[in-house]
């Protein structure tokens, strides 16, 4: 059986159904912040509606807010570019239809942000990105799965929006 930590898709594969998501609206993402921004978030809301992991990779606080450096490292190369990203081979792991839902759901509701508005989103005080930054410096902490679900749980709570 799976611990809590295992469980969850793997990180790029989410990163490539919001990438399809976006290509298929006809409004590409072009930015390596924002699809990373996309992925957490959907990550957090998982978290707080399923008591589930999304990804069973771990995010990590950075200078400029949550990265998941398993999909940093998949799609580096600017944090904006010119032209769309494209999707990564991975594990051909099949992403479950709550998984899809939910993804889906943060897309539309998430998606029309450039990266800049993600970034403040994400920056927020008392976002973990935020607690654990102050706690750690620019040292690359993890942010604890915990922390990430009760602050989606209290979002949700406190009305479902930013």
């Amino acid at each position: 059986m799976e611990t809590f930590e295992q469980q969850g898709h793997d990180s790029v594969a989410v990163a490539n159904r919001f990438i399809a998501i976006a290509r298929g609206n006809g409004v590409p993402i072009c930015s390596l912040t924002k699809l990373i921004k996309l992925v957490y978030i959907a990550h957090g809301y998982y978290l707080a509606l399923r008591d589930r992991n999304l990804i069973r990779d771990e995010v990590q606080a950075w200078q400029y807010g949550p990265v998941i450096p398993r999909v940093h490292q998949a799609f580096k190369r600017f944090p904006a570019l010119p032209e769309p990203l494209e999707e990564k081979p991975t594990n051909s792991e099949e992403l479950d239809a709550d998984s899809l839902g939910i993804i889906e759901s943060v897309y539309n509701n998430y998606g029309r942000f450039n990266y800049h508005k993600l970034l403040q989103i994400t920056h927020k005080q008392d976002t973990p990105w935020y607690i654990v930054h102050q706690r750690e410096g620019n040292k690359g902490g993890v942010i604890e799965t915990g922390l990430i679900q009760e602050y989606y749980y209290n979002l949700l709570e406190n009305s479902g929006s930013d």
